[in-house]
Parts: structure tokens; sequence; C-alpha cells
């Protein structure tokens, strides 16, 4: 998990400050309308983004459509883009605005949990299908418990868990203090972690 304290440093905080100058690079051509600059922005990125979309959002499908939404933004927007905050602090901004455009277009629209990386065992030395099966079970809760926490603590703790961003970062994309992201995140591990276990503790009486 991303390390919240102050004066250390993780490892997805040293590769970001060791991608700056690349992202950079790759910006400025992107502004000069080099879309395979900007297709390489989007390889670097797009799986945070969709991680955030898929947590934030009911389906897959919904996460797949958020996340090309998030670069088309970004991409129209990209003159705007100052460099104040990173480039990827910048992206899931704009991720957290499409994800609560689609929940408001959503709203009444049965959700699913389908998830499309769990798929059927391709041989008989893949995961048995009763693996397959406890697996998605643990995620779909996980999902669902996401989505009983408060929109604050939900935004907060999906972009800086899933998405992967730093308490700073997860801060300005969210326009809130850093001392907020860490509360928020300590409150929603609490209300996660509690229905996790009910879960674990219903497969264990089975």
């Amino acid at each position: 998990m991303v390390n919240c304290h102050a004066g250390v440093a993780s490892p997805v905080e040293a590769s970001a400050r060791g991608d700056l100058v690349e992202d950079d690079r790759l910006i400025e051509r992107s502004r000069r309308g080099d879309l395979d600059a900007f297709d390489q922005l989007v390889a670097s990125y797009y799986r945070q983004v969709y991680a955030v979309a898929r947590r934030l959002s009911p389906s897959p499908d919904d996460a797949a459509d958020i996340a090309q939404e998030v670069f088309i933004a970004a991409w129209r927007q990209l003159r705007q883009f100052h460099g104040r905050a990173s480039f990827r602090t910048w992206l899931h901004a704009i991720a957290l605005r499409q994800c609560a455009a689609s929940a408001r277009s959503a709203r009444g629209r049965p959700a699913s949990l389908d998830d499309p990386e769990a798929s059927e065992p391709s041989s008989s030395e893949g995961p048995s299908l009763q693996a397959l099966m406890e697996r998605h079970e643990q995620d779909a809760a996980l999902h669902a418990a996401i989505h009983t926490l408060p929109r604050a603590q939900r935004g907060a703790v999906v972009v800086h868990y899933f998405g992967g961003l730093t308490c700073a970062e997860t801060a300005a994309a969210r326009t809130i203090s850093a001392g907020a992201v860490v509360t928020h995140a300590f409150r929603a591990r609490k209300t996660v972690r509690g229905a996790l276990s009910g879960l674990i503790d219903e497969e264990t009486s089975r």
C-alpha cells in the first residue's frame, strides 16, 4: 500500500519523480499535436485511470468508457495543464469528474459486478473454478464495500490505493488537505475491512 507518512519516500513516489522529465517531454510534443507522444502517455497511465474508474463505476464497461473519456478530455484540455501538479494527478482529477458525471447519468440502472479479467481457466494447470469463483466473490464484496462508503471517503481511498497516488497527489486531485486524505483512508479501511471480515467469517463457517 502507498505510504502516507511524511518523510518516507515510497517506491511509487520515487518512480513518479523519475518519470517527470519524460512526461514533460511527451506533454510538450502532445501540445504540438503529436498523437504518438500522447499515445505513450495513455499507455503509461491507462491502467491507473481504469483501476480508479472500475472502483467508482458499476461495471467494467462503464469503467472502460470513463477511461476513454478521461483521455479524450485530457487531449482536448492539454493546453490548460500548467504543471502545478503532476500529470497523473491532473489525469485523476479529470477521472474523478468523469466518474461523478457517469454516476449521475447512470442512476437507476442496475449495477454489474462482472469482471472482464475473471475468465475460465484455459488449461488444467490454471486456477480451479472454485478458486476463480472465490476470487470473483471477494472482488465483488470489495467493490460493494467501497460503494457503501461516503462519497468523500470513496473518492480519496480509490484514487490513493487503486490509482497509486501519494497522499499529496490525492489531496491535489480531490482539492482537499493531505490530512483529510489520511482521515478518509483510515475510516474507509476500517469500514471495508469490517465488511470483508464478514465475508471471511461466512466462508469459514460453510
